[in-house]
């Protein structure tokens, strides 16, 4: 029996996507069973937004009291917490609320993760794939994306939360690299198939000011100016802030050991991709 905590923070969620969702995972959680290999999955959520109730119908399920929109971060973090200190759960799962679980995917990730040493092992998105390049060899990929990854307790445990300076986008990047500085892995598992599809949502402006300010912080916390430079360029040229001198002072919270390991571990060499891309 494999223990497996499932994270999930809504934001104004649909019902009809969150009862989709949880359809998708029952119907992998049968198929990984049919495979013989048995399942207990704790469900641990929290609503960012409007209260949901489609979750609440799992048998085995947490739901966190609501904080209000305490950002991306704040919310997974306290997932965690639950999940550390009041399951037994020996792998963590994320799940974007507005994707759906493949039949196989328990079964391949999970499979995968144990024939691997101890690794962060991030799903394969379709039919929209994240266009960043992995090792076909070792698996080995830049970063994990948080939309549905899996995380082994001891790697939880050794890396610590995730920076609550990134309000949401690019924690999971620095959780990624903050991994490897500790010596653990973070590979990709083909077979491990998550739908999410992003590809035509529309950037508002919100949005925007989140994902630069955001890309400016791992830049800045991973000593690369220029793509602070380029962030913050983004930033007055969107009218997110008029001028350089109203962009807020960064503040970071845990410098990697050196620059030299910093920049070893980080990629910036394509922009947001954090990564050699696939098609280039």
């Amino acid at each position: 029996m494999v223990e497996l905590a499932i994270g999930i923070v809504t934001y104004n969620t649909k019902e009809s996507e969150l009862e989709m969702w949880l359809h998708s995972l029952k119907q992998a959680k049968n198929y990984s069973e049919s495979k013989g290999l048995d399942l207990n999955i704790k469900l641990i959520y929290i609503d960012n937004g409007n209260k949901s109730q489609a979750l609440s119908a799992y048998e085995n399920v947490t739901r966190l009291d609501s904080r209000g929109n305490i950002g991306f971060t704040v919310a997974s973090n306290l997932i965690v917490e639950e999940m550390l200190s009041n399951t037994g759960a020996e792998y963590y799962l994320t799940g974007n609320p507005d994707g759906m679980f493949h039949p196989y995917f328990f079964y391949e990730i999970i499979t995968f993760a144990k024939g691997k040493p101890l690794a962060i092992v991030e799903c394969s998105q379709f039919p929209e794939e994240h266009p960043k390049m992995y090792d076909k060899e070792t698996f080995e990929v830049s970063w994990a994306s948080g939309c549905a990854s899996l995380y082994p307790r001891e790697i939880l445990n050794k890396v610590g939360s995730l920076d609550e300076n990134f309000f949401m986008y690019c924690e999971d990047v620095d959780f990624s690299w903050r991994t490897k500085l500790a010596g653990y892995k973070v590979l990709h598992c083909p077979n491990a198939l998550y739908a999410h599809f992003v590809i035509n949502r529309k950037a508002t402006k919100t949005t925007t000011k989140f994902f630069y300010e955001s890309g400016r912080y791992l830049g800045k916390k991973y000593h690369n100016a220029e793509f602070v430079d380029f962030c913050e360029e983004v930033l007055v040229a969107e009218g997110i802030y008029s001028t350089y001198e109203e962009l807020p002072q960064i503040e970071v919270n845990g410098l990697p050991a050196s620059k030299e390991q910093a920049i070893d571990v980080s990629n910036f060499v394509e922009k947001f991709y954090f990564s050699r891309g696939r098609w280039s």
